[in-house]
């Protein structure tokens, strides 16, 4: 099924290309995904993130939720981005993508 033009320029807007992958590259080694759909879950998020930064220098972090814009660290070790989409396909698609080693939801 051909996708629409205004649903590829949503996903493309939104850091997904048309088939629902993000085009930010996994990093290398050990990747937890927190999904934060609010502001508070994000808070609680960003100190597990410190205490496991702190412990555990090569682990990266993929935060998905109420943000709008794709946005990487400087070093590269959080990754904010968008959640997969609603289609199974998607789901796999960026699990495929991103192969999480744990999820915080």
């Amino acid at each position: 099924m051909a996708h629409s033009l205004a649903l590829a320029t949503y996903a493309a807007l939104r850091g997904r290309g048309k088939d629902g992958v993000s085009r930010d590259p996994r990093p290398d080694g050990p990747l937890v995904w927190f999904h934060c759909p609010t502001t508070c879950d994000l808070l609680h998020a960003q100190s597990v993130i410190d205490t496991l930064q702190d412990d555990q220098e090569q682990v990266s972090f993929l935060i998905t939720g109420t943000q709008s814009e794709p946005e990487v660290s400087e070093d590269g070790d959080v990754i904010i981005g968008t959640g997969p989409g609603r289609t199974k396909a998607e789901v796999d698609g960026f699990l495929d993508h991103w192969q999480p080693d744990a999820l915080f939801w």
